[in-house]
């Protein structure tokens, strides 16, 4: 139920984003909602989410603080923050909070995925590996890319015949 509601508010959000405007424009005008509403998370929210598009980590990472401070038990800031933290560099911190993230809403695909792209940065490509191929297994209907990751991972790992295996899942 929580992944269900989580792919919803990422969905809406995203539609949301993608339906209205220039990203300036789509900025202006959450920032004036929130002026309307400041005691509102979702606005935070979904400027956040306009400033991560838009490379603007610190800006995402201070909306995503005060939607925490408005709804600290909101599903998906860990996995936003995540998100940001491995964007920006800084795959430590990422992999702490979508630990923590995951450790509520196990097997959800995109934040597997996130950890997976986190631990490759770190080095640790056994266990990005086993994250990509637990991310196939959850997703409905997984991408041929994620296969390929799978596979890369799985090669960085000097594990030869799993990488072989994983292509041929994807075929």
């Amino acid at each position: 139920m929580q992944t269900l509601r989580f792919i919803i508010v990422v969905l809406a959000v995203a539609g949301d984003i993608s339906a209205h405007g220039s990203l300036h424009e789509q900025l202006t005008a959450v920032t004036a909602k929130i002026g309307q509403q400041p005691g509102n998370p979702e606005l935070f929210l979904r400027r956040g989410e306009l400033h991560y598009r838009h490379g603007n980590w610190s800006a995402a990472l201070a909306d995503y603080d005060s939607a925490a401070k408005l709804a600290p038990n909101m599903a998906d800031i860990d996995f936003r923050r995540a998100r940001v933290w491995l964007d920006c560099g800084d795959p430590a911190q990422a992999l702490r909070l979508i630990d923590a993230f995951l450790n509520r809403h196990p097997n959800q695909p995109e934040a597997l995925i996130v950890r997976a792209e986190a631990q490759g940065r770190t080095g640790n490509w056994v266990s990005a590996a086993l994250d990509y191929q637990q991310a196939v297994s959850a997703s409905n209907n997984p991408s041929v890319e994620l296969y390929i990751e799978t596979s890369n991972a799985w090669d960085r790992a000097e594990a030869p015949l799993l990488a072989l295996k994983s292509l041929e899942k994807g075929i």
